[in-house]
């Protein structure tokens, strides 16, 4: 992932002073693994440049290992990690799987990621900080005001977007002592939820006015659904919403669900993306098809539409997304590109609510990004 060269290399120079792996061995294995992907495939000019530069971090990657336990037996130990890794990089695998970890936004470590977790990408990234930013705009404007925020993270994945905003929810409270919060992840994959909750550890203990919980479950099941409220808020969870003054189980839907359409993954979609990461974590379709049994369903599957639609009808169906409105987006959604027109679409009919602006916004690369709906 572009963001890994982008850390490793602030680091590079402290590695360069401590017996560093001889650069003879890089350049080695960069030949080495180019050569070995244009036996699959023809390489571009940028095909080899974006390849040695892997190879390159994963470098960097290990001789930084090496210079912080340094000694003639760790020295060999990288090595042969390095010389691993980029035997693993030659078959197409991602960077971050063969190294393990992944930077988020301003986290103080490394995200835990394994296969077939889908690695989490700078353009959620860029929109998951944005939200912290709203986050801290709004509690810094209510320094004497008791406030709830409640976060719930639909397709959790690795649970990087959870656990950012968690990072930034505590540090406002060791600032705001009147700010409760609680953040909420689901996914259908059990091994996403395990990585999920074994990356929430690294945030260590949480005030007894803090939480951050994860859950398998199923978005398109109501039962699983339910029973996630339930087991969460309580079994009365429906009715005590009623009241305007209770604070409310959910005041913020966030979620990257899957988008690609599935020509797009079939045609379009880079190998070591298709071959590695789960398919359930990138196309946007029904996850049973024996389930798509009408016209308007097959056609938001070809569209990679299926989750939005979902998701809209369980915002439509909280009762408690519909009363107090916090000064900040009630649902903010990753989109793929080309896909902001059909996603407002499909969120601006919500009848009954109190819906008043849909926002989309651009990533750094100019590519429509994100919907907010407030």
């Amino acid at each position: 992932m572009r963001i890994h060269g982008l850390r490793l290399a602030q680091k590079a120079f402290l590695a360069n002073r401590w017996n560093p792996l001889p650069s003879t061995l890089l350049t080695q294995w960069q030949d080495i693994v180019v050569a070995r992907h244009a036996q699959r495939r023809a390489l571009t000019r940028d095909d080899r440049d974006w390849i040695k530069n892997e190879v390159r971090w994963a470098f960097e990657h290990f001789q930084e290992s090496d210079t912080l336990h340094a000694g003639p037996e760790e020295h060999s130990r990288q090595q042969s990690l390095f010389i691993e890794a980029c035997e693993r990089l030659s078959k197409g695998e991602p960077l971050a799987y063969v190294l393990g970890s992944q930077p988020f936004g301003d986290l103080p470590f490394d995200l835990s990621v394994r296969a077939p977790v889908l690695i989490p990408r700078p353009e959620t990234e860029q929109w998951a900080l944005n939200l912290a930013d709203q986050l801290r705009d709004f509690v810094a404007g209510r320094p004497t005001e008791a406030l709830d925020i409640r976060v719930l993270d639909i397709c959790t994945g690795s649970g990087c977007i959870a656990i950012l905003l968690s990072h930034c929810l505590r540090q406002l409270r060791s600032k705001h002592q009147h700010l409760r919060w609680k953040v909420l992840g689901l996914d259908v994959s059990p091994i996403a939820v395990d990585l999920a909750r074994t990356n929430a550890t690294r945030l260590g203990p949480l005030s007894d006015d803090a939480s951050l919980d994860f859950y398998q479950a199923d978005v398109f099941s109501d039962t699983d659904m339910t029973a996630v409220f339930q087991s969460t808020f309580g079994p009365d969870v429906f009715e005590t919403c009623q009241d305007p003054c209770s604070p409310k189980p959910i005041n913020i839907i966030v979620s990257n669900p899957p988008y690609i359409r599935p020509d797009a993954y079939r045609d379009q979609l880079e190998s070591s993306v298709r071959d590695w990461e789960d398919f359930r974590a990138l196309v946007g379709v029904h996850p049973s098809t024996a389930e798509v049994v009408n016209s308007a369903l097959k056609q938001d599957d070809e569209a990679g539409l299926t989750f939005y639609r979902r998701i809209r009808s369980l915002v439509g169906a909280l009762p408690w997304m519909h009363q107090r409105r916090l000064a900040l987006p009630k649902v903010v959604l990753e989109i793929g590109q080309g896909q902001a027109e059909a996603v407002t679409s499909i969120f601006s009919d919500l009848s009954g609510t109190t819906t008043t602006q849909i926002q989309v916004h651009k990533d750094a690369w100019g590519v429509e990004r994100t919907v907010e709906i407030y």
